[in-house]
């Protein structure tokens, strides 16, 4: 109850522990997960950024624990829409899109951290990397099923 309606209780513990399961660091099942998300994002109190980062590892949560990238992507593209100024989104948006195969999101994204890098340039190497695969994987001759 408190999670969701609570407009004096600070967003550092939720976001630690948002943090802690989207590392795979939680004894909490995926139904109880759900649950904690769920009553953070009905917190009226709670804005724009604090929704995109919960969205964010709630979407990190589903790619690397449950090993769900199709329910991750959609989670991360609302973290965007949220706070679309956020580079690591954009990044983990750019990643996600990569390893369910779609470079054209990838692309949009991983064009948004770039921009959003240029002046601190922190994730330079990452996002080389990553502009490197989306070319291999956009260069890539076509297969055809036999």
């Amino acid at each position: 109850y408190r999670l969701s309606h609570d407009n004096k209780a600070s967003s550092g513990p939720v976001l630690t522990l948002m943090t802690a399961i989207a590392k795979g660091e939680s004894t909490l099942t995926a139904e109880q997960v759900t649950k904690v998300v769920d009553a953070a994002m009905d917190n009226p109190y709670r804005g724009a950024n604090h929704r995109a980062m919960i969205l964010s590892n709630y979407g990190l949560y589903q790619a690397q624990v449950l090993h769900s990238v199709g329910n991750a992507i959609p989670l991360m593209l609302t973290a965007g829409e949220l706070n679309p100024k956020d580079v690591l989104i954009q990044i983990n948006l750019a990643t996600l899109a990569l390893a369910a195969n779609r470079p054209d999101i990838a692309a949009e994204h991983l064009g948004n951290a770039v921009l959003l890098d240029t002046e601190r340039g922190q994730h330079r190497r990452e996002l080389a990397t990553l502009a490197k695969q989306l070319h291999e994987q956009t260069s890539a001759p076509p297969t055809h099923p036999q």
